[in-house]
């Protein structure tokens, strides 16, 4: 069995920032870490500028989204979709909007992946895999695996620093107020201005 990471990464500002900043995207390094060895999987970064290749033989196409990504990633799960692919969603758009993102795709991971990808691994192997999978509690990062730096190409220089992560989201409650003083912002030049 097959499947392909797919960062999805619509052409904008926020794209150009990612890319200038060059380190890994978690969301597919993390689920590519926690995929089970006997499966077979590929990466593509679209921050980078990696193509997608829609010949791929993988048998779950999953494709991990921003908001700002979503029109584009419903565009690539349709693609594969007329090819007779699983197309399987995972993100912090899909997460937000899962309702949504089922409309396109055959499963929507909501939060953290680790632990909900290998469950429906098994479901889709099985026969049985659901619309949505969910995770009941954080992950504890004390169990998360190093990320599979061996499917980058040897001597390609694609990204400028590796992640070191230390926590996700804050376990305090804390709620945001909007951003104040922020009455106008503009994305023309790739920096938020007011």
């Amino acid at each position: 069995m097959k499947v392909a990471l797919i960062k999805v990464s619509e052409k904008n500002a926020f794209k150009e920032y990612k890319k200038y900043m060059a380190a890994p995207p978690q969301s597919i390094f993390s689920v590519a870490a926690c995929t089970p060895e006997e499966i077979e999987f590929e990466l593509v970064d679209e921050t980078v500028d990696m193509k997608i290749n829609y010949r791929t033989k993988a048998d779950i196409i999953a494709l991990f989204f921003s908001t700002d990504s979503a029109p584009r990633a419903y565009e690539i799960a349709q693609k594969f979709k007329e090819k007779g692919k699983t197309v399987v969603f995972g993100g912090l758009h899909p997460s937000f909007m899962p309702e949504e993102a089922i409309k396109y795709g055959d499963a929507v991971m909501i939060g953290e992946q680790e632990g909900i990808w290998e469950e429906l691994i098994r479901d889709y192997q099985n026969g049985n895999l659901k619309r949505f999978y969910e995770r009941s509690e954080p992950f504890d990062l004390n169990e998360m695996k190093p990320f599979p730096e061996k499917v980058i190409k040897k001597g390609v220089k694609i990204y400028g620093y590796w992640n070191i992560i230390v926590s996700r989201g804050c376990n305090l409650g804390v709620h945001f107020a909007p951003f104040r003083g922020f009455s106008k912002v503009k994305y023309d030049t790739g920096l938020l201005n007011t």
